[in-house]
């Protein structure tokens, strides 16, 4: 057996192990997904594209604590995609507050944070629209009625 680290099997196994998904990913290469533009989909796809050259084969775009208006625009113009030589797959978003805590809310604006009233879902509903997209939601498990939202 030839001590080469070439040939097929190896091309097979890098092709694998060389590839990533990325949970949290607010945006780059002059992108930002949280920016309620009339066109997200073409920043998704150039970011997609650009990526996908640094290994990364799927990722979650992330949309940072942000006003409703803005989650209601943005949410429905990143549909989830599969990925291939024209870049890297949406595996759906990640909403990343803005129910969150304000102690722990890093660089996320305490203007836009929000906390649960009577009917925590709905709520959440109503700050992000239609959830068809979305994977992940970040939110403070200790926010009053999260657990309502967690259990759902």
């Amino acid at each position: 057996m030839s001590e080469s680290k070439s040939g097929p099997e190896y091309a097979s196994f890098f092709a694998v192990m060389g590839a990533s998904a990325a949970m949290v990913f607010s945006g780059g290469f002059g992108v930002d997904f949280s920016q309620a533009t009339e066109d997200v989909g073409s920043g998704v796809a150039l970011v997609a594209r650009r990526i996908l050259s640094h290994g990364v084969t799927s990722f979650c775009p992330t949309l940072v604590t942000s006003p409703p208006e803005v989650y209601h625009k943005v949410v429905p113009q990143i549909p989830v995609k599969s990925g291939g030589p024209h870049g890297a797959g949406v595996l759906g978003l990640h909403l990343e507050g803005p129910f969150i805590s304000r102690e722990k809310r890093g660089a996320h604006p305490e203007a836009h944070l929000r906390s649960f009233e009577a009917d925590a879902f709905q709520d959440l509903l109503a700050t992000y629209g239609p959830l068809d997209n979305v994977r992940i939601v970040t939110l403070a498990p200790e926010l009053g009625r999260s657990h309502e939202v967690i259990r759902a």
